[in-house]
């Protein structure tokens, strides 16, 4: 993809995602998986899902991967 002239943003949640109510919290990160100070690697779906909208309104890292994660 990344030699294509595809538009495209990948965003790749946490390791783990579960149902929940709405923080509103999250960290973007890069190629690497985001993870707490505990090691853990986890997300709400709810936050998932706006931070995923978020970076293709936003559009700040077109052509790239990102991860998304507390």
């Amino acid at each position: 993809m990344r030699k294509s002239d595809v538009h495209w943003t990948c965003v790749a949640p946490a390791a783990y995602v579960e149902p929940g109510t709405r923080t509103g919290k999250s960290r973007v990160g890069t190629d690497e998986l985001i993870t707490a100070a505990n090691g853990e690697s986890c997300i709400l779906m709810e936050d998932d899902a706006i931070a995923m909208v978020d970076e293709l309104e936003k559009g700040a890292n077109h052509r790239k991967r990102v991860s998304v994660g507390y």
